[in-house]
């Protein structure tokens, strides 16, 4: 486990350097499938019943991007690129989210908002989402006006995935989290986006939540992370506001302590959990 996860941040490092300066980024969250959570569920209760676990989820990425200061929903149109990158380190790191798959695309963009989606839909690979949803997110982050002087800009989505098997227990659902990204460039200085014609490159990170491990540490998380329903938890991670476990293993303990390891005591605060079967927030 601790080499798979050396491996992911030597590739998410490698992304970074790779993806060169960014001016500005623009954000969008999304629910696909249904959350189960509790409407009276809180606490504790948030990270030790399974049926909970899209809200436990949702707050923990809320949780990671708050600390990594990169808040989208307060500050709108992000121009510090490090906050998002520490965005998705603190994810990556997370001991409860097991990673399960990366990748990376070339779009070649013809210059319109059809053939931008068009070209995501047929480059996208997962079987989790659907790859129309993904690239109806992405398009509704264009902006109408850009300041002219940001000339490369990333288009950031997230996507808490939580469709349910009728076949399965509660417990043997998994949860799923997947980032992804489009960087684009454009050369004109006119304030007004257009998508020019280009070869962008598009990345995602996926990630499964170990609900084993959200179980055992439940007491701990609860104490450290303020919970939240999966609404305001996405809210957060938009732009302006604008959608069985593995086994436990013995080094988890260490790993969930490096992770908390010299933050600022966080709110605890009871919230409330509405039942939402699918939810997306747009630019």
């Amino acid at each position: 486990m601790l080499l798979l996860k050396a491996l992911l941040l030597v590739c998410s490092a490698t992304a970074v350097l790779a993806r060169g300066k960014v001016d500005a980024i623009m954000s969008g969250a999304c629910l696909v499938g249904q959350d189960t959570s509790k409407h009276n569920a809180q606490g504790e209760d948030v990270f030790k019943d399974p049926r909970n676990h899209p809200a436990a989820v949702a707050s923990i990425l809320a949780f990671s991007a708050d600390r990594a200061e990169f808040r989208p929903r307060e500050k709108g149109v992000i121009t510090d690129e490090k906050v998002y990158d520490h965005f998705l380190k603190d994810v990556a790191n997370f001991p409860g989210f097991r990673a399960q798959h990366q990748q990376t695309q070339q779009l070649n963009l013809q210059g319109s908002r059809v053939q931008f989606k068009k070209e995501v839909a047929n480059k996208y690979q997962s079987d989790r989402n659907d790859p129309w949803e993904v690239a109806r997110l992405l398009e509704s982050l264009l902006p109408q006006e850009m300041d002219k002087e940001n000339q490369r800009w990333l288009l950031n989505y997230v996507i808490v995935n939580s469709k349910q098997d009728n076949q399965q227990r509660p417990e043997q659902q998994e949860i799923s989290v997947e980032i992804g990204s489009i960087l684009l460039s454009k050369n004109s200085n006119s304030d007004k986006t257009k998508i020019e014609p280009q070869t962008a490159e598009m990345t995602m990170h996926a990630y499964v939540a170990k609900a084993d491990n959200l179980k055992q540490h439940s007491s701990e998380l609860s104490k450290r992370i303020r919970t939240m329903t999966v609404q305001k938890a996405l809210r957060e991670l938009a732009t302006n506001g604008g959608d069985d476990g593995l086994v436990y293993e013995e080094e988890d303990t260490e790993d969930l302590e490096a992770w908390f390891r010299g933050l600022f005591t966080p709110l605890d605060l009871p919230t409330r959990h509405f039942p939402v079967s699918k939810w997306v927030v747009q630019y």
